[in-house]
Formats: C-alpha cells, sequence, structure tokens
C-alpha cells in the first residue's frame, strides 16, 4: 500500500492566510488567543484537532474537509454524504416520469378513455 505524506499544515494555514488576506490578530481575538501563537501555527507540520476545529470555527472554513478532499475518494467514511448532482438529477428524472404517467391515467379518466379504479 502506497501511503501519501500527511500534508503540512502549517503551509495549508499560510495558504489559506495569504489567499484571503486573514489578519491573525482579528482571527488570534476571535479565538481568544494571541498573535503570535497564531503565527507559530504556518510553521508547525501538524496541528491538534482542537486546534484545526477551532481555526476552523474562528474562519468559517472546513480545514479538516481540505484535509479529507487529498485522501483517496476509496476510503470509507462515517459521514452523511448529500447527493451527487447527477444522483439529484435522475431522481427528479424518475420523478417527473412518475408525474407524467399519473396525468396521462388522469386525462383518460376525465376524457372518458379508462374507468376510476374500483374500490375494495
Amino acid at each position: 500500500m502506497e501511503k501519501t505524506p500527511m500534508p503540512h499544515i502549517g503551509e495549508m494555514l499560510h495558504q489559506y492566510f495569504t489567499t484571503h488576506r486573514t489578519y491573525k490578530s482579528v482571527l488570534a481575538k476571535i479565538m481568544g488567543k494571541d498573535r503570535t501563537s497564531l503565527q507559530r501555527y504556518i510553521y508547525r507540520p501538524s496541528l491538534q484537532a482542537q486546534i484545526l476545529w477551532d481555526l476552523s470555527y474562528g474562519l468559517k472554513h472546513n480545514f479538516f474537509q481540505d484535509l479529507a478532499d487529498q485522501l483517496p475518494s476509496h476510503f470509507s467514511t462515517n459521514a452523511v454524504t448529500e447527493t451527487t448532482e447527477n444522483e439529484e438529477i435522475e431522481r427528479l428524472k424518475r420523478e417527473l416520469n412518475l408525474a407524467k404517467a399519473q396525468i396521462t391515467v388522469l386525462y383518460d379518466i376525465v376524457m372518458g378513455k379508462k374507468e376510476l379504479p374500483k374500490r375494495e
């Protein structure tokens, strides 16, 4: 089994800070930390999950998803996943076809081409 190296969390944070022009002093206040602590995070290859969790909430950005996206897609997860767009399109197509069939039956009943089903 070929294992890829874990992404450097500090570099991931640094990239986010740079791309989103994040003011570390503001983020530090939100998180209840000092600015130097945040600055040190960008040099660390890994961080405790609690720190990454706090950063995610402070920045309203899912760093865990960023990490998860770097794992192979065939890995299992316990997370509830949303349906993909293609699955949703297929579901809506089936629903539309059922509605069309119901409309056809109702039309035929109204026009006298079919009788109402007998109730038991």
